[in-house]
């Protein structure tokens, strides 16, 4: 016994030989006995293994610690949940997250690409790389399997400009919920239908001259939940028509008149387009417009890239709310007035380089 309590006390895990004979020879009640007392190591067979959870068992495990008890959006979760299912669904059956290598990784990435958009893929494998992220961050696997698949982004090229002579021709054959849906999107730049349906007339300062708009997509982070943005002279001619002839609403004081679309796009799961563009469509065709990809997304790019070349890209995307990365990557367009800008600079300078090519022409 003092043997084993100078092994135990001096850490050292010799013991010496005619003790390693008489625990050789006393039975498994008294070893046991040791074992609880510290003098003794367990058996390895008396060890319990602690197996790594399976794939459905991670992702339950991040989306419960990471987003449960409000911590994310109802919208965000529903995404995670999708896509947890798509990744147990195309990895082996019952895998576990330490067996799963870039080889995994990769062979997935092949497995989601036949019939998805490029936009859906991309937005699949972020979340993938999220997940295994918070795997790394909290040692539950020594690397993140998906960190070398580039999986591809956003075109720039997806949104058009809406000129404002073809969406005039719109707002003609509009009634005024309608009138402030469009005017919202094109000449504030508001998300529709997230911000546009949820601004109510509180928020509009007219003395001012400006909006307080509420940004649901980030009103999960401090200080993200509204901006402010000029009553742009346009926007106001509209919002102004639909302040005198407003009649409230039982939920009360919102610009666009119209619960039955707050109740449809506001869901549990975050907000939806709830059929505004099959409705805006029927606006095009009755003012004989054809139609352009991206509806309300191209009429709020429209608006950054005008005020982009006004004002410059930090006080324009302060009033649209996104970032100059993101900006330039998906919302400033080159527009017709470009072109024809351009078409104006090149013949004022031939006819300058001809000018001068004329006067110093020998008589």
């Amino acid at each position: 016994m003092e043997n084993l309590l100078s092994t135990a006390i001096t850490g050292s895990g010799v013991i010496d030989r005619d003790t390693s004979v008489w625990l050789s020879k006393i039975d498994a009640k008294l070893k046991a006995k040791l074992v609880n007392v510290g003098l003794l190591e367990p058996p390895p067979e008396a060890v319990p293994k602690v197996l790594s959870p399976t794939l459905k068992e991670f992702t339950d495990d991040f989306i419960e610690k990471v987003g449960g008890n409000g911590k994310r959006k109802p919208g965000s979760i529903a995404q995670w949940k999708q896509i947890a299912k798509i990744l147990v669904e195309k990895m082996p059956v019952n895998i576990r997250i330490n067996e799963i290598t870039r080889g995994h990784a990769t062979a997935y990435y092949e497995a989601i690409k036949p019939g998805r958009a490029s936009l859906t893929i991309a937005k699949n494998i972020r979340i993938s790389k999220q997940f295994f992220a918070w795997g790394v961050d909290w040692e539950k696997i020594p690397y993140n399997p998906f960190d070398r698949i580039k999986a591809p982004g956003s075109s720039p090229c997806s949104n058009v400009e809406v000129p404002r002579e073809a969406f005039e021709k719109i707002l003609k054959v509009c009634d005024i919920p309608w009138k402030c849906i469009a005017a919202l999107s094109r000449y504030g730049g508001l998300r529709t239908p997230s911000e546009t349906l949820s601004i109510k007339w509180e928020h509009i300062d007219w003395d001012l001259g400006r909006m307080t708009i509420p940004v649901p997509k980030l009103e999960h982070l401090e200080g993200r939940s509204t901006r402010v943005c000029p009553l742009f002279p346009e926007l106001r001619v509209i919002l102004e028509e639909a302040y005198a002839l407003r009649v409230g609403e039982k939920d009360g004081g919102y610009v666009v008149d119209k619960p039955i679309y707050r109740a449809a796009a506001n869901t549990g799961v975050g907000w939806r387009n709830c059929n505004l563009r099959t409705k805006f469509l029927k606006r095009l065709a009755r003012a004989k417009v054809d139609p352009w990809p991206r509806l309300f997304h191209s009429m709020r790019a429209s608006r950054e890239t005008e005020l982009e070349k006004e004002f410059g890209i930090y006080v324009a995307c302060a009033w649209i709310g996104n970032s100059p990365k993101v900006a330039r990557k998906s919302y400033i367009l080159v527009t017709e007035d470009d072109f024809k800008k351009a078409l104006g600079s090149a013949k004022s300078s031939a006819d300058s380089a001809r000018k001068a090519s004329q006067d110093k022409a020998p008589e």
